[in-house]
């Protein structure tokens, strides 16, 4: 109402000058026909609605050079005007594939099989004139184009200008990159504008990512390891968890249609249901008190199977929005995951791998279970073990740890990275001054005499006994 920008609070500035122009009024009935012919070019439908509202109101011609800048791609011929800077990144998401690799040429590998993922914003240059652009100069169009909303920010659109943002390098610096992924893909539905917030986030990562999943991760491994020294037991014969099994398989395949339909949110949530289901199998089956009647070992082999098997459904499900913490989950579980390993088609029940020792039990990274604390206290966990981080899986070093006495006070002692690590990560004897492939972590049954720094009960660099911290109180 007051003539500014809604975005900058700003008033225009009203120019004159020359310009060349593009006749996108030309192009009005085949960008109508395109629409009428494509009703998925555009999604969500409400962006498409809008697109072709714009073009079916009528198109004017459009600027498509400026004469009163001097920085900018010149005109080819009239050096005195330079390409409208939106006409020349439209243009790159094209040309680009020409010389983006000395001595090839792209275009057929990548075009026309792209799909564009733009802010609605900028709908109108992407969804009409870009097309049209393509159309004027004989190339394919895109296959489709995704439109999404704002990050709102107290009801507000995120903005340098107004200052109301949230930092997202601090969030992943405390937090890890998975759980800033998986809470704004869970948040807010991609296509449309949500509102987040630091305490949303640490809402989630408690509620979801620490206490549903990584828990249930922690108590499955734990209790493998507890009861079949490791091994994930072969289910007997007719003591399949059918209906456990058909309710994993029919969650990879609503997942896999909604990540094809671009429905991130939906395709989670399918995924979380699944993840409550097996934290119910695990109340209702209680394997601590099967492993105490020799009757019930059948059963307790086929509780543990079954959670094996559902958790390996799972990461590979969740796998497109937390990718670190999916490869994470299988690696504790002894499950292959190389790159091909993790394609959805992979994710069948059956395609579990029987009695393989849990690789996470010679691992120091632990599936983080402790709570998100409040960022005005918090300070971040750092892994001086992995060089690639894993969200919802703390890659700080083992909990329950030792330490060296003869750690320098310039290097922090190595942390206790959850109350609810495992019991093969709560056993392990460290040194900090140890490689972390030289000190396997074991289970307790298997603990030394005295606690092992390195290849012997001394560090190998300092000549001094470690010490073990109890697991009550970390070392701090």
């Amino acid at each position: 109402p007051d003539g500014t920008c809604p975005d900058h609070g700003i008033k225009p500035v009203w120019l004159e000058e020359e310009n060349y122009y593009f006749l996108l009024s030309r192009y009005q009935g085949r960008l109508s026909e395109l629409f009428r012919a494509n009703p998925d070019f555009v999604k969500p439908r409400s962006r498409y609605n809008e697109a072709l509202s714009f073009i079916e109101q009528g198109l004017d011609d459009i600027s498509i050079s400026r004469s009163s800048i001097t920085w900018g791609v010149p005109v080819p011929w009239d050096p005195e005007q330079v390409i409208y800077v939106w006409v020349d990144a439209l243009i790159n998401y094209l040309s680009a594939l020409t010389y983006a690799r000395p001595d090839e040429d792209l275009v057929d590998r990548y075009w026309p099989v792209v799909h564009h993922l733009l802010a609605k914003d900028i709908l109108k240059f992407h969804a009409v004139i870009w097309p049209a652009l393509l159309l004027s100069a004989g190339y394919s169009l895109p296959v489709g184009e995704f439109i999404h909303g704002y990050l709102l920010m107290g009801g507000e659109k995120m903005s340098k200008t107004r200052g109301n943002v949230l930092d997202p390098f601090a969030v992943m610096d405390q937090y890890g990159i998975d759980p800033l992924r998986f809470y704004l893909m869970r948040e807010v539905a991609l296509g449309q504008d949500g509102v987040i917030s630091l305490e949303g986030f640490e809402g989630r990562y408690n509620s979801e990512l620490a206490n549903e999943l990584g828990n249930l991760v922690s108590r499955s491994v734990s209790m493998i390891v507890k009861y079949r020294d490791g091994n994930i037991p072969a289910a007997p014969a007719g003591e399949v968890l059918q209906d456990v099994a058909a309710e994993g398989e029919a969650m990879v395949r609503a997942a896999g249609a909604q990540y094809d339909a671009v429905a991130v949110t939906a395709a989670i949530e399918s995924v979380w249901e699944y993840v409550r289901r097996l934290n119910r199998l695990v109340e209702e089956e209680a394997p601590w008190k099967l492993t105490r009647d020799e009757a019930q070992a059948g059963r307790l082999d086929m509780v543990l199977h079954g959670l094996a098997a559902g958790l390996r459904l799972v990461a590979l499900a969740i796998y497109p929005v937390i990718p670190g913490t999916a490869e994470e989950i299988l690696r504790r579980l002894g499950q292959a995951h190389g790159t091909a390993d993790l394609l959805l088609e992979k994710a069948a029940w059956s395609g579990l791998s029987r009695r393989v020792r849990p690789a996470w039990t010679t691992s120091s990274a632990s599936v983080s279970t402790s709570p998100a604390r409040s960022s005005r206290s918090a300070s971040p966990s750092v892994s001086r073990a992995s060089t690639r981080p894993s969200p919802c899986i703390r890659t700080t070093p083992a909990a329950s740890t030792t330490r060296c006495s003869a750690s320098s006070r310039s290097s922090p002692p190595i942390r206790a990275s959850s109350p609810w690590a495992s019991a093969a990560s709560t056993s392990s004897a460290t040194c900090r001054h140890a490689t972390p492939s030289a000190v396997p972590s074991v289970p307790r049954s298997s603990w030394p005499a005295a606690p092992a720094c390195h290849s012997s009960s001394t560090c190998a660099r300092q000549g001094k006994r470690p010490w073990r911290s109890s697991p009550k109180r970390p070392p701090t």
